[in-house]
């Protein structure tokens, strides 16, 4: 009897090692903190966290303050800001002059649109003619009803006079100021007048001469 117990007893001894060995390895895996994780995220199904997204949120851009100036038909507002050339002043000239020698009446509108300072110190200007035309005064006018012409055919002469300049209106042109020559200017035809003086500061395809005979470039007597 005594071989066989010691037989058993060795086999019982090397279950346990065996078994002793088991659990090591299981307490390694189980130690390991990159195993755990693994193991508790697949066995719990843990997913990434999703942010939630609020569509009533409003994105707030940066303010940009708006520094131009609008004078409209308000003179005085844009010869204090021409001045001291300040840029984005815009003003809006609409005016007439009669010119008795020849029997017409001329209106216009021109825009202005002060550029600030150039690379070179100077003052620009902007000048964009809106609209402008002839018409006779009425004592023309009467002459040449007193002619036989109708009033159709008078109209008819007004439109030839003004087909000379109409491709004018829309264009732009550019000029150079100084400023020091208009603190002495008090209205908007003074200030206009200084323009046409020195009409060589200015450029553009306002100002611009073509080979056609038909298309004059802007300029305007002012009444003084």
């Amino acid at each position: 009897m005594r071989p066989v117990l010691t037989i058993i007893l060795v086999i019982l001894a090397l279950v346990a090692v065996v078994v002793f060995l088991l659990l090591g390895n299981t307490s390694v895996v189980t130690d390991d903190p990159v195993n755990n994780n693994l193991d508790i995220n697949n066995n719990l199904n843990i997913q990434d966290p999703i942010i939630p997204f609020d569509d009533n949120l409003n994105v707030i851009s940066p303010v940009v303050e708006d520094l131009s100036i609008d004078c409209a038909s308000d003179f005085s507002c844009f010869l204090n800001n021409i001045l001291t050339c300040t840029p984005d002043v815009t003003y809006t000239q609409e005016d007439s002059f009669s010119y008795v020698e020849s029997g017409t009446n001329y209106a216009f509108t021109l825009g202005y649109t002060s550029l600030g300072f150039n690379e070179f110190n100077e003052c620009e200007v902007s000048l964009d003619l809106v609209d402008h035309g002839y018409t006779f005064t009425d004592s023309e006018k009467q002459k040449y009803l007193n002619d036989n012409y109708t009033e159709a055919g008078v109209l008819e002469i007004e439109a030839s006079l003004n087909m000379y300049n109409r491709h004018l209106i829309s264009k732009t042109g550019v000029c150079k100021l100084d400023v020091s020559t208009y603190t002495v200017s008090t209205s908007s035809t003074q200030f206009l007048d200084s323009i046409m003086q020195n009409i060589q500061n200015c450029s553009g395809d306002l100002f611009s001469v073509t080979e056609n005979i038909s298309d004059a470039s802007f300029y305007i007597y002012v009444n003084k």
